[in-house]
């Protein structure tokens, strides 16, 4: 699943690898020569054409091939193309508008929708009926949908952009700080779908009993071949799944970027259901990078930093038994800033002191000790979005569950269950 990390970054390489995928002016200047000629030609010309990492660029890429990414993260957003095999590339990288940031701030903090307005209670339904009165028109259901779909048709022009390609029907996934305020929401009537039908794009259809999108704590982990576990219908039975789900761990998140901080405590399975439960979920725009220059010094702003985190573990820790760390504890870290060496320094202090602060006593009886794990992603920035296209890449591609070349759906689901 770890991509090859030498393709990351290299933003130019995108425009030269792709700018020889337009080779029109070739078709008309063909003579006619005999067969054996032509096909001299053509080994001469394509052995002149450059290639990507393990995915050939003869000729135009096919569209239908490429599952899109897109992060609308905390204060930007971000978008990658995954192909056929499996090489992913990042693509565009956005900054939100001061709306935006208003609203993942919002969004971030507010409860799951009461009853009574979700899709199920009676005023709920009228609402979405409402809603899909403004869909009909042409307008934007919602305020939340209006500032997301800006994300998401920016995202859209570059991906296009950089690929010279136009995103398919159905071929991008969606991954976001993941917000009570947006679960409990049908596939027809969601903000973020109707954020990406505003944008002309098709949120996937057919699995429309699975997730909507999915929060970046589960895209990231499988971005680094964590969570990574068969899905419904790749397994032989439920149980199956059910077992893979029962292996939860606790996940201290930390994504830092320049212009805030998003913090929260989850509890996660297998990557493909969003968090069990949440806590102590915030997007704190004082703590980002450009914070330091505004801070008395440097030493200052990075000691309340420190002293911020370590406040959340110990909050958390008095949430009761339920939440502590006697399982498995993962501090995982992302964001454009987060490989600041400063920024590091504190994560490490703080994984010392969720050591000393988690009940160790009963740890040690158990064997348990120094069982908290600090994963820093290979890829801080686009991780996130990279999850979100392999996802969306295992419901395009049925092979993803096949075994030994078997496509027919019920002799997968009759199989036993299969390693990446």
């Amino acid at each position: 699943m770890k991509e090859q990390q030498r393709t990351l970054y290299f933003y130019k390489s995108h425009r030269h690898i792709m700018s020889p995928l337009l080779p029109t002016y070739r078709r008309n200047r063909v003579p006619i020569l005999s067969l054996s000629s032509f096909l001299i030609s053509l080994l001469v010309a394509s052995s002149c054409i450059p290639r990507a990492e393990g995915y050939s660029l003869l000729g135009r890429i096919t569209p239908d091939a490429v599952a899109f990414g897109f992060d609308l993260g905390q204060s930007y957003g971000t978008s990658v193309a995954r192909f056929e095999n499996g090489t992913t590339i990042p693509l565009a990288k956005i900054r939100g508008s001061a709306a935006y940031t208003a609203l993942m701030e919002n969004l971030i903090s507010k409860p799951t929708t009461p009853h009574w307005l979700s899709y199920r209670g009676t005023v709920g339904r009228w609402l979405s009926l409402f809603r899909s009165l403004m869909k009909i028109l042409g307008l934007a259901p919602s305020y939340k949908c209006a500032v997301l779909s800006e994300m998401v048709a920016a995202l859209k022009t570059a991906s296009e952009a950089a690929l010279q390609i136009q995103i398919q029907v159905e071929a991008v996934a969606v991954t976001a700080p993941w917000m009570a305020a947006l679960d409990n929401q049908l596939p027809t009537d969601s903000v973020i779908n109707d954020a990406l039908l505003l944008a002309d794009l098709e949120p996937w259809t057919l699995w429309a009993d699975g997730e909507i999108y999915l929060g970046e704590v589960n895209t990231i982990l499988v971005s680094e071949d964590r969570s990574v576990c068969k899905n419904v219908w790749c397994t032989g039975h439920w149980m199956e799944v059910e077992g893979d789900i029962a292996v939860v761990g606790l996940v201290f998140f930390i994504s830092f970027t320049n212009h805030s901080l998003y913090t929260s405590f989850q509890r996660t399975g297998c990557y493909f259901n969003n968090p069990l439960d949440h806590s102590l979920t915030s997007i704190d725009p004082r703590y980002g990078l450009d914070k330091v220059s505004q801070a008395t010094s440097p030493k200052q702003y990075w000691s309340e930093l420190k002293t911020h985190l370590l406040s959340l573990v110990k909050q958390h820790k008095t949430r009761g038994r339920t939440y502590d760390c006697q399982s498995l504890f993962t501090v995982l870290v992302a964001g454009e800033a987060a490989n600041t060496p400063e920024f590091l320094d504190v994560v490490h202090d703080v994984v010392q002191a969720i050591l000393r602060e988690s009940w160790t006593a009963e740890r040690e009886e158990n064997g348990k000790t120094g069982h908290v794990e600090l994963i820093i992603p290979d890829d801080l920035t686009y991780g996130a979005a990279r999850g979100a296209a392999f996802w969306l890449q295992t419901r395009m591609n049925r092979t993803y569950c096949a075994v030994e070349g078997i496509l027919d759906q019920y002799d997968i689901i009759g199989d036993t269950h299969v390693e990446l």
